[in-house]
């Protein structure tokens, strides 16, 4: 399992992943994480660090971009990333839900504290497996 690729989805797939990640329990927050993923790129530990001042503009408002800082990403290189409208319409209905817009964009289901990168990639490797 160590150093294998990615799995890649085609575009029949992602819809069906989609629908089926929203009937389940916490589907705002599933169909975010699997629009993180599969529209922007974003790896698990990408997923599981961004914060809601990295998607949204100075006004607080949904960003068109995702700042993510050097902390965040592999090898401390930072970058700017288009969001996809799928993404920004998930972001909204995800912020609704969220009492703060400064935290973890996606939270666990203990305590609203941020998922690991780990917990990130089992929940993905369960919804496939």
């Amino acid at each position: 399992m160590i150093g294998q690729p990615a799995k890649v989805l085609r575009p029949h797939d992602v819809r069906r992943v989609l629908a089926w990640a929203a009937k389940r329990r916490h589907g705002a927050r599933n169909k975010t994480m699997i629009l993180l993923s599969v529209k922007a790129g974003l790896r698990a530990g990408e997923i599981a660090a961004l914060t809601w001042p990295m998607v949204t503009d100075s006004s607080g408002h949904i960003g068109h971009m995702i700042e993510l800082p050097g902390k965040c990403a592999k090898y401390g290189s930072g970058r700017r990333i288009p969001l996809h409208e799928d993404i920004r319409k998930a972001l909204a209905i995800l912020r609704k839900d969220c009492a703060e817009a400064i935290g973890p964009v996606i939270s666990s289901e203990r305590a609203s504290q941020p998922m690991t990168a780990k917990s990130v990639v089992n929940w993905f490797h369960r919804m496939f497996a």
